[in-house]
């Protein structure tokens, strides 16, 4: 078992107004320009506020049940159901993942709300969400690059909660997870505390495959990067 830690400066990311007018559901330059001049707010206060931590623990023992799609990681069994199993089987090592961007961006969309300011409430929410998977691509980018050097290729990242593996599972996934990585928090639920979270699971080896993410194959009804987005107007 090997244990990677992150920390980054929201300056380390790639996020920009652009990223967010997408999200929202606007197209290139078809955002009014008053919604841009909130997002460049929003943007401003998240470089101040978010506080970036992450954790990857790399496991070698490592096998599959295809008939049952399970993903058997030392004594840990994780349901990760038909769709991410037959993504990871060929893995040869597995990744687990948290990374969060903590609780500031989250306080600043409340206190928008409390004050009424709902659009720019709406863009922070966003905005957390985006800046938290712009984390994890840095994250994701690390690992290709430094296995890379091995031979082995990643796959892409699979989350409790997307692709039918059922939320209840990180109860499972965070045992997984160094014992010292209290940056988040399951709730009864298995929520994540700071909500600006992701966890999951990468899968390594020589012969597995980076497979883009498709709406097609996810059953997730509120990804915020569905293609189903609706304009604020």
């Amino acid at each position: 078992m090997e244990i990677k830690r992150f920390n980054f400066n929201y300056s380390d990311l790639d996020v920009s107004v652009s990223n967010i007018e997408v999200i929202a559901g606007y197209e290139k330059e078809f955002c009014p320009p008053i919604f841009s001049d909130y997002i460049s707010e929003v943007l401003v206060q998240a470089s101040k506020l978010c506080k970036i931590d992450g954790v990857c623990t790399i496991y070698n023992a490592v096998s599959f049940d295809e008939l049952n799609y399970q993903t058997l990681i030392k004594s840990t069994v994780l349901q990760t159901e038909r769709i991410v199993t037959m993504q990871l089987r060929k893995s040869e090592n597995i990744a687990i993942f948290a990374c969060t961007i903590g609780n500031g961006l989250e306080s600043y969309a409340k206190e928008m709300t409390k004050k009424g300011d709902i659009i720019k409430a709406y863009f922070a929410d966003i905005a957390g969400s985006v800046i938290v998977e712009a984390a994890m691509d840095k994250i994701q980018d690390i690992l290709l690059n430094e296995f890379k050097q091995y031979e082995l290729k990643i796959t892409n990242r699979y989350s409790p909660g997307y692709c039918g593996w059922n939320v209840a599972e990180q109860k499972h996934l965070f045992k997984l997870l160094p014992a010292d990585f209290n940056s988040i928090v399951l709730s009864d639920t298995c929520l994540m505390n700071p909500i600006k979270s992701v966890s999951g699971i990468i899968g390594i080896g020589k012969n597995v495959k980076f497979n883009a993410y498709t709406c097609e194959i996810c059953f997730m009804k509120n990804c915020i990067y569905s293609h189903k987005n609706v304009k604020l107007i």
